[in-house]
């Protein structure tokens, strides 16, 4: 037992275990009367107390720096020009270099930026601006960016109508739903006959995507897996005992035998991996334009550079490969209302040229513009 306040103290500390950094830390005092007088103390030199009209010196006389004198190349003023370029988007002022450098630094919106057709199904894959902004660097790329590329891919591809694109949610739903969920996706549509092929990919909890490849000409399944470390030989034989299930279930349901008779076998491509966490779908979206480029082969190897500039030549294609601005409705991504709506009347954005519904903007008759007014859509609007 010790006697003092101090030795109780540690007693204490040590019959419960307490740390020993109580004994070292610092207290502060509870009353101002405890503190260390040290505010009327000064650092520097006592200030002059007497004042005079005369000029005084200073106590310590201030010595200007001198710069250091450096010889500038021309290749050093080339770089420090491309530094400069590199690290500011726009040129000109405030305006952007490039439409993708706009629509990536201006505030999200539900404007739609690219619609791509698919002629033989008519079905449009509609792109609207806050998904195309996940082809930023560093951020995961959403399911709707990558169908819209993929197809764009495809139109461009002369044989490309025998390869199916299987959205992701559907190939999300065979490969990981219950047999409930997977009997709602029938696709009653599609005949799968007249393909040879499919394509799709799948999300892994939200943030991981594989590529998927359906090779009905040499009855194998590849699941390819950008990240380095699964077993993709086995993540294969899953998906080909999951399809295998899923064509009799539309067989059973539906009557159709569009490859059911087709025993899929696991298969294996080689690949490069990614080196980051979020490149996952750009090295998908790469791995889909090469199957395309060689269908009906099958690649040997994918080799995929990961270049800083990928995901934006990626954005780029995208919206070359949309229709025209003029041929759909920025708001609801199509040409023509429904018959049942009243006639269709249009308003264009003064910048950037592109065509609203005005019964999709929800602006009454009495609100619309005239002829000569000036009328800016909000994409322009907060760009600006």
């Amino acid at each position: 037992m010790y006697g003092s306040l101090q030795g109780r103290y540690r007693e204490h500390i040590m019959a419960h275990h307490l740390s020993e950094q109580l004994l070292l830390k610092t207290l502060l005092p509870k009353d101002i009367s405890q503190s260390k007088g040290g505010w009327a103390k000064r650092d520097g030199a006592k200030p002059r107390t007497s004042s005079s009209k005369y000029y005084t010196t200073p106590d310590i006389l201030p010595v200007p720096k001198r710069a250091k004198l450096t010889l500038n190349t021309g290749e050093d003023i080339q770089s420090s020009t491309d530094v400069e370029n590199s690290s500011n988007p726009t040129s000109k002022g405030s305006k952007p270099a490039t439409e993708v450098d706009a629509l990536w630094t201006c505030k999200p919106t539900e404007v739609v930026v690219a619609v791509v057709r698919h002629a033989e199904e008519k079905h449009n894959f509609t792109l609207r601006h806050r998904e195309f902004q996940s082809l930023r660097p560093d951020e995961l790329i959403i399911g709707e960016v990558m169908e819209c590329y993929i197809r764009g891919i495809l139109n461009l591809k002369d044989n490309a109508g025998r390869l199916y694109l299987l959205d992701h949610y559907t190939m999300g739903v065979i490969l990981h739903g219950t047999r409930e969920q997977i009997a709602r996706q029938e696709l009653k549509k599609v005949t799968f006959d007249l393909y040879d092929g499919a394509i799709g990919f799948v999300n892994i909890r939200n943030v991981h995507w594989k590529f998927v490849y359906l090779h009905a000409l040499s009855n194998h399944i590849y699941v390819v897996d950008p990240l380095q470390g699964s077993n993709e030989v086995e993540d294969s034989r899953k998906a080909a005992y999951k399809f295998g299930e899923y064509f009799k279930m539309r067989r059973n349901r539906l009557g159709k035998e569009d490859w059911v008779s087709i025993k899929w076998q696991p298969g294996k491509i080689t690949h490069t991996f990614q080196k980051d966490a979020t490149s996952c779908g750009a090295f998908v979206m790469q791995m889909a334009k090469m199957t395309v480029k060689e269908f009906p082969k099958i690649p040997k190897t994918f080799h995929i550079k990961s270049s800083q500039h990928l995901r934006r030549d990626m954005a780029e294609e995208i919206l070359r490969g949309s229709v025209s601005k003029d041929d759909f409705c920025s708001f609801c991504g199509i040409e023509d209302l429904p018959t049942t709506a009243v006639d269709a009347v249009w308003i264009q954005c003064e910048t950037c040229g592109r065509w609203f519904h005005t019964q999709c903007l929800g602006m009454p008759a009495a609100r619309i513009p005239k002829k000569n007014t000036p009328w800016y859509c909000v994409l322009c609007i907060l760009t600006n």
